[in-house]
């Protein structure tokens, strides 16, 4: 009974047919590669090694080569990733710091007084 539900679901599935009712796109296009050579060229762009986290699969590290001021870069989501696998080579634009992300295992301890940390008990 379920293997018969299993073969109706999916010939109900028509490939060409729900491709054009499929408006949101899931990830951007990837940028052309003489796009990505000329921006590692000239700094834009830095090449590394892609190393997928073991805790999260939304986050991961990008080991960079030849670059004095990075050595691993933090992405983040999975636009970011954008259908990268584990020890692909990847080509990551550093963002503004601003932009930057921690990951979600990482606690920061915030130090600052804040109005909305203060507790009164009775």
């Amino acid at each position: 009974e379920l293997l018969d539900r299993l073969v109706l679901k999916e010939e109900s599935f028509d490939l060409e047919k729900d491709i054009g009712k499929r408006k949101e796109i899931i990830f951007p296009e990837h940028v052309p590669l003489s796009e990505v050579q000329r921006g590692i060229k000239s700094g834009r762009y830095l090449q590394g090694t892609f190393q997928a986290s073991r805790e999260n699969y939304l986050e991961a590290n990008v080991f960079v080569q030849d670059s004095e001021k990075y050595n691993q870069l933090f992405v983040q989501g999975y636009r970011n990733l954008n259908r990268a696998v584990h020890d692909d080579i990847f080509a990551v634009e550093v963002l503004q710091e601003q932009e930057w992300a921690t990951p979600f295992s990482l606690v920061i301890d915030d130090k600052d007084d804040d109005q909305g940390d203060l507790v009164i008990e009775q």
